[in-house]
């Protein structure tokens, strides 16, 4: 795995921004995102993964202008999880920093990710002064509490979009979720793995445009159906 020096900057990181139907925050979330992490890394390159979205969230990402940024497009979504393995896989970065396509979480916390590299192997986010409802939040404190009990983790925040990690990593995983269940199944594989994880506190913000989907009945649903399908899998070796 790449490891980071103190004060060091990081060699290369790719942006993975998994988008649908966010062409009214696209753009700015990519402005905001470049510019965060141009402070930390000496080479950026930010990838859009459009999820088969209807409103040109793809073209809106490329109205930025910077050659640094790549839309990859799914013609038929499968879910979050599937449209976040699509990014893992066309990122070229040593290291991985995954984000939503709108918005609602603060990138300028990476500035303190290198300083949390020279002794972590990775950097996952928990979210604080949450802009949502209070059913939103107890549904992700017992999601939460569901996933650490399952996998024996000890996250505070297992589904917040802010994880930076090793590039190695993502790309050589084994990754099956298509839907939330992948940001579990991350920590999960990367607890197996020995990475050592910093957590760091970020801001959430309201949505700038667009209709959140991670509350619907059929999201959780399918979450759960999944979570229980790969905790068997883990128990059977697999």
């Amino acid at each position: 795995m790449a490891h980071v020096g103190v004060g060091s900057r990081l060699a290369s990181l790719s942006v993975v921004l998994p988008s649908r139907n966010e062409a009214g925050s696209i753009a700015g979330t990519v402005r905001e995102v470049m510019a965060a992490a141009e402070r930390i890394a000496t080479r950026v390159e930010v990838i859009v993964v459009d999820d088969a979205s209807e409103d040109g969230t793809g073209e809106a990402a490329l109205s930025v202008g910077d050659g640094r940024v790549r839309v990859v497009r799914r013609e038929m979504s499968r879910g979050y999880g599937a449209a976040l393995r699509t990014g893992f896989e066309a990122a070229t970065g040593a290291w991985v920093f995954y984000t939503d396509g709108d918005g609602q979480v603060d990138p300028s916390a990476l500035t303190d990710v290198p300083q949390l590299l020279a002794t972590a192997d990775a950097v996952v986010g928990f979210r604080v002064n949450r802009a949502e409802g209070c059913g939103r939040r107890f549904n992700a404190w017992a999601w939460t509490l569901g996933v650490n009990v399952v996998f024996g983790l000890r996250a505070r925040d297992v589904d917040c979009a802010f994880k930076v990690m090793p590039g190695e990593f993502v790309r050589g995983v084994r990754l099956v979720s298509d839907g939330a269940l992948i940001s579990a199944e991350l920590l999960a594989h990367a607890k197996r793995a020995g990475l050592r994880v910093a957590t760091i506190g970020v801001r959430h913000r309201p949505r700038r445009a667009g209709r959140a989907s991670g509350a619907s009945l059929g999201v959780i649903v399918r979450a759960v159906r999944e979570l229980l399908t790969l905790s068997r899998r883990i128990r059977r070796g697999e």
